[in-house]
C-alpha cells in the first residue's frame, strides 16, 4: 500500500512548488495564453469561441479554453484556476509516470533517480508555470501511451476505447496530438492479432478522430482554414532538424558549454541503442519491452517529423523547449527502462560509473528548476503577469479610465489582460514575426476610421519579455499614412488619437 501511495505523495512536491512560485504574480501569461484566457471568458459569458479582439478562435483546438472556463462554473477566479490547472497537470503527469516506473524498475537507484529527475524537472516546471496547452497535453498523451501499452498486451476493446479517449483529449489540446492517433493506428494495423487488425484500426481511428474532425470541419466551413491564417516559414528543414537536437541537448547541459549538451545527448542515445542491440542479440529482450520500445519510439519519431516539417512550412517561433516537451517523458521512461534491463549484466566498473554519471547529469536540471522558482517568486514568470508589466504607469492609468472608442495597440493582448480593454492589434507588416509574408493591414486600417467612434492607438515602446514585435508597423510608418495626435504619454508608451 505504501509503495502504491508513494508516487502520489511525491507528486505533491511539484504541485506545491508551482502554486508557491505563481502566488506573488500569477501564472505565466504569454500572447498565446491571452487568446486562451479571453476565449474562456467568452465561453463563460455564453458568446462562444471568440478572442479578446472579437475574432473567432481558430488557431488552436478548443479543449484548453473549455477547461479554463470550468473555473467560472466552480466560482474560482480565473487566474487562480489557471494556476491550479497547470500545477495539477504536472503533478498528475509526474504521479502516473512514477507509478509506472516504480512498478517496472528493479533498481532502487534508478527509481530514486527517476523521482528526482521528474519532480525537479525544469521542463515540467516551466510548462506548469505557464498558461499553455502543453500542461494538459503532457498528461493526456502520457495516459494514452500507458493505456495503449495495456491494449497491446491484452488486446481488449476496453483498453482500446480508453486509449482513443486519451488520444482525443490530447489532440483537442494541441494539433500534434494527431501523431498519437497515427502511431497507434500503424501499430494496430501491422502488429495486432491477425483477423482483428483492420477492424480495430478503423474503430480506433473513428473514435480518436471524431471530435477533432468536427472542430476542423467547423473551421473549414466557417473560416476557410484548418487552423487560422498562417504564413510560410523562412527556416529551412535542415536548420529545424539541428534545432531539435540542440534544444533537446539543453535538457542535460547548458548551451554555454560548447558541444557538451549535444555530445552528452548523442552518447546517451548511442548507449541506449548499443545496450538494446547487445541484449537483443542475446535473446534477452522481453515481449513487453519490445512493445514499449515500438510504441514510444514510433510516437517520438512521428512527433518530431511533424514538428520539423511544420516548422519548415509554417511560420511560428523557433523550435524550443515548449514544443519538445511532448517527448520528454517518453524519452525518460525509455532510458530508465533500458538501463534497468541492462545494468545487471554490466561489468562491475560500469555498474559504479553509470550511477555516478547519472547523478552528475541531475545537477544542471535541478539547479535550473531552483533558479526558475526563485525568479518566478521574485519577478514573475515570462509573459505579461510579472513585475516589469505590473509597474507600467500606462496600465494603471488605463485601468481607471479607458479611451472611449475603438482601441488598437501593438500589445492589445496586454491591455485586455491588465485593463479589460477589448483592444485589437495594430496594423502588422508581416503576418507573423518569423515570416516575411506582407499584409495590407495598414491600407485597410482606413476602414476603421470611417465610423463615428474615435480611434485610439496605444503604442508600447517597451515590451518586456516580448522583444520588439518587429512584424508590427511602427508609429513612424503609421504616421506617414494617417495623422497621429498624441493623447497621453508615459515613459513606456504613447496613446494617439488616429485621424485620416
Amino acid at each position: 500500500m505504501k509503495k502504491k501511495l508513494l508516487p502520489w505523495i511525491l507528486s505533491l512536491l511539484p504541485l506545491v512548488l508551482l502554486m508557491s512560485a505563481t502566488s506573488p504574480w500569477g501564472p505565466g501569461v504569454t500572447p498565446d495564453s491571452v487568446y486562451y484566457l479571453s476565449t474562456a471568458d467568452s465561453l463563460a459569458d455564453g458568446k462562444g469561441f471568440l478572442q479578446f479582439d472579437g475574432t473567432p478562435y481558430t488557431f488552436w483546438p478548443p479543449l484548453y479554453p473549455l477547461l479554463i472556463s470550468l473555473g467560472s462554473l466552480l466560482a474560482i477566479p480565473q487566474l487562480l484556476w489557471v494556476r491550479l490547472l497547470g500545477a495539477l497537470c504536472i503533478a498528475l503527469s509526474t504521479g502516473f509516470a512514477l507509478q509506472w516506473l516504480f512498478r517496472e524498475l528493479r533498481s532502487p537507484f534508478l527509481a530514486a533517480w527517476a523521482s528526482l529527475a521528474l519532480l525537479l524537472s525544469p521542463i515540467f516546471f516551466e510548462i506548469g508555470l505557464q498558461a499553455w496547452t502543453e500542461g494538459p497535453f503532457l498528461l493526456f498523451s502520457l495516459l494514452f501511451l500507458l493505456q495503449f501499452l495495456k491494449y497491446r498486451e491484452r488486446e481488449s476493446w476496453r483498453d482500446l476505447i480508453l486509449a482513443a479517449l486519451w488520444a482525443t483529449l490530447a489532440w483537442l489540446c494541441r494539433h500534434p496530438g494527431i501523431t498519437l492517433v497515427a502511431s497507434a493506428g500503424l501499430l494496430i494495423l501491422f502488429t495486432g492479432s491477425p483477423g482483428r487488425r483492420l477492424v480495430r484500426a478503423l474503430g480506433f481511428g473513428v473514435l480518436a478522430t471524431l471530435l477533432p474532425a468536427v472542430w476542423i470541419l467547423r473551421n473549414l466551413l466557417l473560416f476557410g482554414a484548418v487552423a487560422g491564417e498562417r504564413a510560410p516559414s523562412t527556416t529551412p528543414f535542415h536548420e529545424n532538424l539541428i534545432q531539435v537536437f540542440t534544444e533537446t541537448a539543453r535538457w542535460i547541459l547548458p548551451a554555454r558549454i560548447p558541444f557538451a549538451g549535444p555530445l552528452a545527448l548523442a552518447g546517451i542515445l548511442l548507449l541506449m541503442g548499443f545496450l538494446y542491440w547487445k541484449r537483443n542479440n542475446a535473446g534477452q529482450v522481453a515481449a513487453s519491452e519490445s512493445r514499449l520500445l515500438s510504441t514510444f519510439w514510433l510516437y517520438i519519431l512521428l512527433y518530431l517529423a511533424l514538428l520539423v516539417w511544420s516548422s519548415s512550412t509554417v511560420a511560428y517561433e523557433p523550435i524550443n523547449m515548449r514544443y519538445l516537451s511532448a517527448i520528454y517523458l517518453p524519452l525518460v521512461l525509455l532510458l530508465l527502462k533500458g538501463l534497468d534491463e541492462s545494468l545487471p549484466p554490466l561489468p562491475r566498473l560500469m555498474k559504479v560509473a553509470a550511477p555516478l554519471v547519472m547523478s552528475l547529469l541531475l545537477f544542471f536540471p535541478t539547479a535550473k528548476t531552483l533558479l526558475q522558482f526563485r525568479d518566478a517568486k521574485a519577478e514573475g514568470a515570462p509573459g505579461f503577469l510579472n513585475r516589469a508589466w505590473s509597474e507600467m504607469e500606462i496600465l494603471e492609468i488605463l485601468k481607471k479610465q479607458a479611451p472611449v472608442g475603438k482601441v488598437f495597440s501593438n500589445a492589445g493582448d496586454a491591455l485586455y489582460l491588465h485593463c479589460g480593454i477589448e483592444a485589437r492589434m495594430s496594423p502588422r507588416r508581416f503576418i507573423h514575426g518569423e515570416s516575411r509574408t506582407p499584409t495590407t493591414e495598414l491600407a485597410d486600417f482606413l476602414q476603421e476610421l470611417q465610423g463615428d467612434r474615435p480611434v485610439y492607438l496605444v503604442f508600447f515602446q517597451e515590451l518586456p519579455f516580448l522583444g520588439s514585435r518587429h512584424n508590427f508597423h511602427s508609429t513612424e510608418e503609421i504616421g506617414k499614412t494617417y495623422r497621429l495626435q498624441p493623447f497621453l504619454e508615459t515613459k513606456e508608451s504613447v496613446v494617439f488619437l488616429v485621424l485620416p
